[in-house]
């Protein structure tokens, strides 16, 4: 029997054009922030459940959940439009980007299927209401900011138009992401890595 347990989180990966956005937003805060971790371009994306340790057998049953929901839902455009942190203005340990109204719904719809199946086989939920967010920052220290200090010159309109399933391996220089499965909403092209 395996044991190895594997740490890997289910989100909607980005194209190259939103992320090529998200690195110019970094460029202009990168002056007035200092003594953060900013994330890496291939590190962009909008996670939707986490999972500390899976075991290979789970992370066959969850690729089967992600393809599952990814049948449920066709793509659908979103727009990155605002600056946010985690927890507060006044103790920032991450600095994200946020969605349009219409695009944090359908992307808390996908999020709530996949937790109603994910709870199905027993697999525990985010106790958590979603906050659909790309991270672009982390701070192991907390610093202040004025909320108003912050914000995108312009909405930036894209389309999500896949699930992924991705590993997650922590090296001293930052986690790695392996692909376990790609999953196009609508379920055509659907594929799991081996």
């Amino acid at each position: 029997m395996d044991s190895e347990k594997i740490r890997c989180f289910v989100a909607f990966p980005f194209s190259e054009e939103s992320k090529c956005f998200l690195e110019k937003v970094i460029k202009k805060l990168k002056p007035s922030v200092s003594n953060v971790k900013w994330v890496k371009r291939e590190q962009m994306h909008l996670t939707l459940h986490f999972f500390s340790a899976l075991s290979l057998e789970e992370v066959r049953e969850v690729s089967q959940i992600v393809d599952k929901v990814s049948q449920r839902f066709s793509s659908f455009p979103i727009e990155l439009e605002n600056l946010g942190v985690f927890p507060s203005w006044n103790k920032v340990r991450v600095i994200w980007v946020g969605l349009n109204p219409e695009g944090k719904k359908k992307v808390e719809e996908v999020f709530l299927a996949l937790e109603e199946e994910l709870g199905k086989l027993g697999f525990s939920q985010e106790n958590r209401k979603i906050t659909p967010h790309i991270t672009l920052a982390r701070s192991r220290d907390p610093f202040s900011v004025a909320a108003d200090s912050w914000e995108l010159s312009q909405p930036f309109p894209t389309e999500l138009t896949e699930l992924a399933f991705i590993k997650s391996v922590l090296t001293p220089r930052g986690p790695l992401y392996q692909p376990l499965g790609s999953f196009s909403l609508g379920g055509s092209g659907n594929r799991l890595s081996e």
